[in-house]
């Protein structure tokens, strides 16, 4: 079922963007409906904090969709069944938003650490020239409220 899902989103996506580029007129209700089909399916996945801001920040950066969906099945396979959030960081003063993905574990620091490294090593580095500032995540204790 999770590959089912992750390829039928993945298809989608591919399908959005060969519209946009071979239609510039692709319908606005079209558009808005698929984005939040998909924003609702990473629902599954990852609990949003400030859901508004997270919604309008994933709305405006589509093509970030597909890539929490790959990323929720590499830190299942890394730190295990874990709940994982979304969580947007703005700086208006220096006009840049940012959308984490915070992991909560209940690892040991130096576990957490290995973990994350092997995370950033085996996935992160993979996509960080495709989410150029706009990604990033971080491991919290369990325990921290978010």
């Amino acid at each position: 079922m999770k590959k089912e899902y992750k390829k039928f989103i993945s298809t989608q996506m591919r399908k959005l963007h060969a519209k946009r580029i071979k239609w510039s007129g692709l319908s606005e209700d079209y558009e808005r409906d698929f984005i939040i089909e998909a924003i609702d399916g990473l629902k599954q996945k990852y609990s949003f904090i400030n859901h508004d801001k997270v919604t309008r920040f994933l709305s405006a950066n589509i093509d970030l969709i597909d890539i929490l969906i790959d990323a929720s099945q590499y830190i299942y396979s890394v730190f295990g069944n874990v709940p994982i959030y979304l969580e947007l960081h703005c700086d208006p003063e220096e006009e840049w938003d940012e959308l984490f993905i915070v992991i909560k574990t209940n690892y040991s620091p130096e576990k957490a650490v290995e973990l994350e490294n092997k995370f950033f090593d085996e996935w992160f580095v993979k996509v960080m020239s495709k989410v150029s500032g706009r990604l990033n995540f971080a491991e919290e204790p369990y325990d921290v409220l978010v």
